[in-house]
């Protein structure tokens, strides 16, 4: 007999391919019927709810963390711009009634304060600082309508040169 002949009328592929694609089926379709009866797709679901919220409180978390240790953290620059405001005072011999009427007066005190601003925004890597001072904006206003301040924004704190 010649290799490659058949014996019988069927091959060995032949013999082995019914029997194994029949298993193959039924495994497919045992998975399916566990798959879709067994509420594997109400659990994913579930899972991914689950997975959102738990993702949802760990960024909450995280905001919170950033705003107390970092973003408000403003004690030492809060000493700083007192610091530099009674400066400023000392050295035009005005006192702290005189930054309630005199505009020019916190003009200076701001421009001094701007340097301290811009320290407090690249540590505290926030999008805004600012500081208002309870006295006239603009000279000749004594309505009170108009204060004092200076007002700093770095939309992209991240990208900037940070302030160890």
């Amino acid at each position: 007999m010649k290799a490659g002949r058949k014996r019988g009328g069927r091959t060995i592929l032949q013999k082995m391919l019914i029997p194994v694609t029949a298993i193959v089926l039924a495994q497919a379709a045992l998975y399916a019927v566990v798959f879709l009866q067994g509420g594997v797709l109400s659990h994913t679901d579930a899972n991914a709810y689950d997975i959102l919220g738990e993702r949802t409180i760990n960024r909450q978390l995280y905001l919170e963390n950033e705003m107390i240790h970092r973003w408000s953290n403003v004690k030492e620059h809060e000493t700083a711009i007192l610091s530099s405001v009674e400066e400023t005072l000392k050295d035009r011999g005005a006192t702290l009634d005189d930054i309630a009427t005199d505009a020019a007066l916190n003009a200076q005190i701001l421009d001094g304060l701007s340097d301290s601003l811009v320290y407090m925004l690249r540590k505290n890597g926030v999008t805004g600082a600012f500081v208002v001072l309870d006295g006239v904006g603009v000279q000749g206003d004594e309505s009170g309508q108009s204060k004092a301040g200076l007002y700093l924004r770095d939309l992209d704190p991240v990208n900037n040169a940070h302030v160890p």
